[in-house]
């Protein structure tokens, strides 16, 4: 487990007892960080846009990589020889952890960014038709899916990463094979208002939320299972139990 504070110190925990393993310091504000799947190596990413790769057991450092830029968002891709860093105004980057170099820059500015559950693949979309997806190895780009002229407003994985899931600007939901960037189904083209973000519920669902109100979708059938409409106020967020 990883926090960091504002004068530049990350610190690495015991998840299960609370121990502190490493007091990271840094120049600047850490911004960001992950931690490896084979929780050995922490990343960082400080103000400036330089991001630091850590051995947790020893406090080393291992591998520096300059952005150049702040970075707002970093991931670990599988399995652990790439890094995705995201400025959020300016194109993803995927870098390799054996040299430290980019590998490429995924097109796409002010969209959207998700990874795949298995770490494997990424995919984008932003304010132009269509979303895509790419190798996170290779970065090579692997699907273009389309509706129409329709942008991305979200995007999110179900069923353990085997379908893909679109939120479009007109309000549609499309599902996709991951795999082969089949098309299965789409819905939800009748709503009231358009809705801007899209959650994944186990159990093959997905909720789709605008400010005002969220709208439960069997993701198989396309069918409206639940109207989720607050007396007042305002929904800011949607979270699901484990078992949906």
């Amino acid at each position: 487990l990883g926090t960091s504070t504002t004068r530049g110190l990350a610190v690495v925990w015991d998840a299960v007892s609370g121990r502190i393993l490493q007091q990271l310091r840094h120049p600047e504000h850490v911004v960001c960080k992950a931690v490896f799947g084979d929780g050995e190596r922490v990343l960082t990413c400080h103000d400036g846009g330089a991001c630091v790769v850590w051995s947790v057991a020893s406090g080393d450092r291992l591998l520096g990589i300059d952005a150049g830029r702040t970075v707002t968002s970093v991931a670990v891709l599988f399995p652990g020889d790439r890094l995705l860093t995201w400025p959020g105004d300016d194109e993803p980057e995927i870098w390799s952890t054996s040299t430290g170099l980019r590998v490429c820059r995924i097109p796409n500015i002010w969209g959207v960014i998700r990874i795949s559950p298995d770490g494997r693949r990424v995919v984008s979309g932003d304010y132009s038709p269509g979303a895509f997806v790419w190798d996170a190895s290779s970065c090579e780009q692997l699907h273009e899916l389309r509706h129409g002229e329709d942008e991305v407003e979200d995007v999110g994985y179900l069923d353990g990463g085997k379908v893909l899931a679109v939120l479009w600007t007109s309000g549609s939901v499309q599902t996709w094979h991951s795999a082969t960037g089949q098309g299965l189904h789409i819905f939800g083209e009748a709503a009231a208002s358009v809705p801007h973000w899209l959650f994944p519920v186990p159990g093959g669902r997905v909720v789709t939320l605008t400010s005002h109100d969220a709208v439960v979708w069997n993701a198989t059938s396309g069918e409206r299972l639940l109207d989720l409409r607050p007396a007042n106020g305002f929904i800011c967020g949607v979270a699901a139990s484990p078992d949906g």
